[in-house]
């Protein structure tokens, strides 16, 4: 079972058709909502393309805050990417990958997430309300979810082993 209460990690292979991108974001995969549930927010985890400034990022909202490792550059190339994000809760902290290679590290940072109501998973869409037109402009594959912190190793071999079937 699958539960993202504490150490996980969340892969997504994906590829942006749109350049330069319109403002607003686009989400690849997430499990965010800022719907209150018994008095809690329930966001807690995205993997973004971009965000309003352009940049790619991903965001955990654990018991600290909210977590926003960000790489820079938009990543909207046209060809694929595989993006990353890693919740190291064991030792409290959150990295953010892109082809294989951390481009964020945010220390001390990771953590249990909050609470998770009844909230989906979903890739291509922002869940927030009012924001029932913001999709993902392109293509998402090979979604994975894992309930352990992958190593830097891991993740290098993986993204090697996917760059043929994501040219």
């Amino acid at each position: 079972k699958l539960e993202f209460a504490t150490d996980f990690s969340v892969v997504a292979w994906y590829r942006q058709s749109i350049d330069p991108p319109t403002p607003g974001y686009e989400r690849i995969v997430s499990r965010d909502t800022i719907v209150a549930v018994g008095g809690v927010t329930t966001r807690c985890f995205s993997l973004e393309q971009r965000d309003d400034n352009g940049e790619a990022r991903a965001f955990i909202h654990n018991n600290v805050g909210t977590v926003n490792p960000v790489a820079s550059g938009a990543y909207n190339t046209g060809t694929y990417h595989m993006a990353v994000l890693v919740n190291d809760a064991s030792n409290t902290n959150a990295y953010y990958y892109i082809d294989g290679i951390v481009r964020s590290t945010k220390v001390g940072q990771g953590g249990p997430v909050t609470a998770w109501g009844a909230i989906n998973t979903e890739a291509g869409r922002h869940q927030l309300p009012g924001n029932v037109t913001d999709y993902f402009t392109g293509d998402i594959d090979t979604v994975r979810f894992y309930n352990r912190a992958l190593s830097p190793d891991e993740i290098l071999n993986d993204y090697n082993a996917g760059k043929p079937a994501h040219p």
